[in-house]
């Protein structure tokens, strides 16, 4: 998950950057144990060398070195600009989830193109009755082949009811693994003709 570190740092090793991320993900020593084949005690030791290493008090300032490390991919990374990564990004971004695409998290801008429409917890397609059958599959076969798909549409193939046509949006669907299946995509959606030159 965290390919490469900064030279002139002690790097963590692979285990020490896997024990973070299950930190992060909420699991408890015992599960953390069981999941590395070590006792829960190798497992607390484990964690407190690691709270002492990165000067932090607590599990939860772990998991969120933890978190920002599977993000940015060095723990030592400050957070400030964090959320121009998704919530303030100028690209409109959601994330669905399942089979069925259901919108569980958007971003500020596709907030803002969606309205007054409270999609949350609705499958995309229920959200978007109006989409193109291009866009459909793009999303279907990204989370089915888990691999990213990219395709430039005018803005009446976003929404067919959409009345300025002359627009055009790059879609980018990108599947998100996770164990043992897809959990899920997100999806980015760039409006070129609403970016100032």
């Amino acid at each position: 998950m965290y390919p490469d570190q900064p030279k002139g740092r002690r790097a963590f090793t692979p285990r020490q950057l896997e024990l973070m991320d299950l930190v992060a993900s909420g699991f408890p020593n015992k599960e953390i144990a069981s999941h590395l084949s070590i006792s829960e005690q190798a497992v607390k030791e484990q964690i407190s060398a690691l709270l002492l290493r990165l000067k932090v008090r607590n599990r939860a300032a772990l998991a969120e070195v933890g978190a920002r490390a599977a993000i940015v991919g060095d723990v030592t990374a400050s957070g400030e600009w964090l959320p121009f990564l998704f919530r303030f990004a100028p690209m409109a971004i959601a994330f669905l989830r399942g089979p069925e695409h259901v919108v569980e998290a958007l971003n500020d801008a596709w907030r803002s193109a969606a309205g007054e429409r409270d999609i949350i917890g609705v499958s995309f397609r229920d959200a978007y009755p109006g989409i193109s059958t291009e866009i459909l599959s793009a999303i279907d076969d990204a989370y089915a082949g888990g691999r990213t798909r990219t395709l430039t549409v005018s803005r009446a193939g976003w929404e067919r009811s959409a009345k300025d046509d002359a627009g055009v949006m790059t879609v980018v669907v990108q599947a998100v693994p996770a164990r043992p299946s897809a959990a899920g995509l997100l999806l980015y959606l760039l409006d070129a003709s609403a970016i100032e030159g």
